[in-house]
């Protein structure tokens, strides 16, 4: 059987798989940033959940990745922040945090005529910093 942190890792593994850039046999450069983004959000998702319920914390059902941070103990939420070293932290964190449902759904947001963003070395930096923390959980 899986646990939160299993399953967070595995969607860490397919994330990084995706984020690789590969050179094809016709010379092009291939690379995944959509599902990179997708399955890199999800493994936040995962690994803020894994640490909430190693701290006993009372969580909702979202994949918001803001609402589930904010419920983290302050010391682990600066621990996160100083791990990932980024000065517009939670700037970044609001942008994220809807990002699984938004990049999932992209052919939907385009249709509406909907920018959006991702800030992937924010990215990178959260999922680690965050994988980190779940295994001293």
């Amino acid at each position: 059987m899986f646990s939160i942190n299993d399953l967070a890792n595995n969607f860490k593994r397919a994330a990084e798989r995706c984020d690789e850039q590969k050179v094809s046999n016709s010379g092009n450069i291939e690379w995944l940033p959509i599902p990179y983004i997708v399955n890199a959000t999800l493994a936040c998702e995962l690994y803020l959940k894994a640490i909430l319920d190693a701290k006993k914390v009372d969580r909702s059902k979202t994949h918001n990745l803001n609402d589930l941070f904010s419920l983290l103990p302050k010391e682990i939420q600066v621990d996160v922040e100083n791990r990932c070293a980024n000065v517009d932290f939670y700037a970044n964190l609001m942008q994220a945090s809807k990002m699984f449902i938004e990049w999932r759904y992209l052919h939907e947001m385009v249709a509406k005529n909907v920018n959006i963003t991702a800030n992937l070395e924010f990215i990178r930096n959260l999922i680690n910093s965050l994988c980190l923390v779940a295994e001293t959980e």
